[in-house]
């Protein structure tokens, strides 16, 4: 995809904008101005990335990776930082074909198994194969996390989206980042945000993150302000994460073009 093709048309210069620039988000922090809410067609802006969740909403389910709760923590936990979404994606399934996910094997055990399969070569399709980077850290992390999950799995049913987010954060290897993952993917979940390298440069550059705020020590501070923008838009705050997530981890070196001060147009710097 070419940046350029994601350019609107400019519009003429004759024709009033109503509340350009001058429709502000609410101030994230005290050192922080009031950013501007901007127009759909100004790059970087927050209207601009309320405007892709509009345009490209995403179907319900379509998140999910696993078919159980199980699987949604293995598919979370396998994948992330590091490991390109492909080869994560490859990893849980060469697991869940082994049977090594829903098994309750003994802790142990099932380390050593994840171990063999996830250090032979995984196949990724079209005769492409690849190695997975973490095959002797993640299989230890994997199982005690399962097996810590077993103690209360039978009781998901009974909690909230924030309260299986905050369960899951009990978990051995399960961050605020790979929790709310989960959540998000398998409940559809508007009450929580994935708070990775692309939703926080698009939110410092538009705004409506502190730039000061770092992960993981400010995660609630940067889930709330990406809520209150979800809602300030009146969008799903997942179809929002989807779709500045997609855009910008598919342009790769473009995409950071969208999010620096040069793609916001007149206004940006009085924030």
């Amino acid at each position: 995809m070419a940046l350029s093709t994601l350019t609107a048309p400019a519009r003429p210069p004759e024709v009033a904008i109503p509340g350009s620039f001058a429709n502000r988000v609410p101030t994230v922090c005290d050192c922080c101005r009031p950013a501007p809410w901007g127009e759909e067609w100004q790059l970087g802006t927050a209207s601009f990335w309320v405007q892709q969740a509009i345009e490209f909403p995403t179907e319900v389910g379509c998140h999910r990776l696993g078919r159980n709760l199980r699987q949604e923590i293995a598919a979370c936990m396998l994948g992330g930082y590091g490991v390109p979404g492909p080869v994560g994606n490859a990893a849980f399934e060469a697991l869940r074909d082994a049977g090594l996910i829903d098994s309750y094997l003994d802790e142990d055990l099932a380390v050593a198994a994840m171990t063999a399969v996830l250090a032979a070569p995984l196949k990724l399709g079209a005769g492409r194969w690849a190695r997975y980077r973490f095959h002797q850290q993640r299989p230890r992390r994997l199982a005690a996390a399962l097996a810590h999950f077993g103690t209360w799995e039978d009781e998901v049913g009974g909690l909230s989206d924030t309260e299986l987010r905050d369960n899951l954060l009990r978990l051995p290897g399960v961050g605020p980042k790979t929790a709310s993952w989960v959540v998000r993917n398998y409940r559809d979940s508007d009450a929580v945000a994935i708070i990775d390298v692309h939703i926080r440069r698009a939110g410092v550059a538009a705004g409506l993150f502190c730039p000061s705020w770092i992960l993981p020590r400010d995660y609630q501070k940067f889930e709330d302000a990406f809520l209150t923008w979800a809602s300030y838009g009146a969008v799903s705050a997942a179809d929002l994460d989807a779709a500045i997530w997609r855009l910008l981890s598919s342009l790769g070196g473009q995409g950071r073009a969208i999010v620096s001060g040069s793609a916001i147009v007149s206004g940006s710097s009085d924030r």
